[in-house]
């Protein structure tokens, strides 16, 4: 799966990082061009993502997606 997210404050940050921890299968943010990857299982790492310009989501399946569509971009 890959999506467009919207993640504007610490707090969907942090709820976005909660959900997506709990999660088995692997998940990272990657900005439009592919420069930068970070876990989007790490607070850190999605914490440094609100810099970039757009925010993507790429998981290798589809399960999350009911949990995290308050995030994704229209």
């Amino acid at each position: 799966m890959r999506v467009k997210l919207n993640l504007i404050t610490l707090t969907d940050v942090k709820e976005f990082v909660d959900i997506m921890s709990k999660r088995k299968s692997k998940a990272v943010l990657v900005d439009k061009d592919h420069d930068f990857v970070v876990n989007a299982k790490s607070m850190l790492g999605a914490m440094y993502s609100i810099e970039w310009d757009e925010i993507w989501l790429e998981t290798e399946d589809d399960c999350c997606y009911n949990d995290i569509r308050k995030f994704m971009a229209e």
